[in-house]
């Protein structure tokens, strides 16, 4: 019997694995189609966009969202909140919400370092020198770390899948109005976090399977 729920578990893990890369894909493919069809036709009308209050004022409550130290920190009230409801699912889910983040973080800051791009910020970047910051465009670090989160927390309460994608959305795209993130990046950086979560369910899975072995 333990070993049949070790096998329904790697069976569980590895659908989540499918629908995870199918994410991670499709959001590659929207962000390859944002790059040539909306980022710099998009620069100008965002940047004027973004200077009215009420767009103003939206992206400064979820900028805060969008902060890994933040996720973290939500995690590990989920994994506490797992741990006091002694639910092995909330648990899992948090550690795993740990290791898509780290996997996540590193995924993006090998394509930053290896992929520069200016923000769309630069050109009305009218004083100051301009640090290796402002080129490090592809993809967002913040969208990867809340998507990576959302997928975590899906995964721990699935009825709540919609509210958490749309929200991690929004987070999301506060990065374009803020003027810190073509849309391709923030896609690109949806996707890593997709990417993320993928790598450490299959990390889960080759753990399951060593146990049934």
């Amino acid at each position: 019997m333990p070993e049949q729920r070790l096998y329904k578990k790697v069976i569980m893990l590895q659908r989540q694995i499918r629908s995870a890369t199918l994410w991670a894909v499709a959001l590659s493919a929207c962000a390859a189609a944002s790059f040539f069809a909306l980022d710099r036709q998009t620069r100008e009308p965002v940047y004027w966009l973004s200077q009215l209050p009420p767009v103003y004022l939206a992206v400064e409550v979820l900028v805060t969202f969008g902060k890994a130290g933040l996720l973290f920190l939500a995690l590990a009230a989920l994994w506490l909140w797992g741990f006091l409801r002694k639910s092995i699912s909330l648990r899992r889910a948090a550690l795993l919400g740990f290791a898509a983040q780290a996997a996540a973080g590193a995924l993006v800051w090998a394509l930053k370092l290896n992929i520069p791009r200016e923000r769309p910020y630069v050109p009305f970047h009218r004083t100051g020198d301009l640090t290796s910051s402002f080129y490090q465009s592809f993809p967002s670090a913040d969208a990867a770390a809340i998507f990576a989160f959302a997928f975590a927390v899906c995964y721990a309460l699935p009825r709540l899948r919609s509210a958490l994608l749309t929200f991690a959305a929004l987070v999301a795209a506060q990065r374009v109005f803020r003027l810190a993130h073509y849309p391709s990046d923030v896609l690109a950086g949806a996707a890593a976090g997709a990417a993320g979560w993928a790598m450490a369910l299959a990390l889960a899975s080759w753990r399951q399977k060593r146990q049934v072995r």
